[in-house]
């Protein structure tokens, strides 16, 4: 039987599925699965909406506000901030700033990014505004993620 085997119940899914290693809760798979190491499936719909446009603007925007603020502060109070930190500040920024800008945005590397943003500028209480718009900016873009 195809349950058995992992395939689910022929006919449709009442429960739960495992397709090898993907499982599938209260649906079923209709399209293209990925496994292993490094597999990715990416899916398009539709493209993105006014709102996800909207949302993405905020996201750059948010990310070159902090940027201009972290230059500020470094210019204003040369020490303020660890050169190392603010390197991986930067690099970042850019990062976010580029891959938001350019359609289609991957969650996962951008959280990644902010993650490296807010681990660099813990604790720099001059850009703590700047970085809590840059998080809700992300939340906004990819809300629960």
């Amino acid at each position: 039987m195809a349950a058995e085997r992992g395939g689910g119940p022929a006919g449709g899914n009442s429960g739960s599925q495992n397709f090898g290693g993907v499982q599938v809760t209260g649906g079923v798979i209709h399209g293209h699965v990925a496994g292993g190491a490094h597999a990715r499936v990416h899916i398009d719909t539709a493209p993105p909406g006014p709102a996800a446009a909207s949302a993405e603007r905020a996201l750059v925007e948010a990310a070159a506000a902090l940027r201009a603020e972290l230059a500020r502060l470094r210019a204003e109070r040369p020490g303020a901030v660890e050169e190392a930190d603010a390197a991986d500040a930067e690099r970042a920024l850019a990062e976010i700033e580029a891959a938001a800008g350019g359609g289609q945005p991957q969650p996962g590397v951008l959280r990644r990014r902010i993650v490296t943003v807010v681990d660099a500028l813990t604790g720099v209480t001059a850009v703590a505004t700047a970085l809590g718009a840059l998080r809700a900016a992300f939340e906004a873009l990819f809300p629960g993620s």
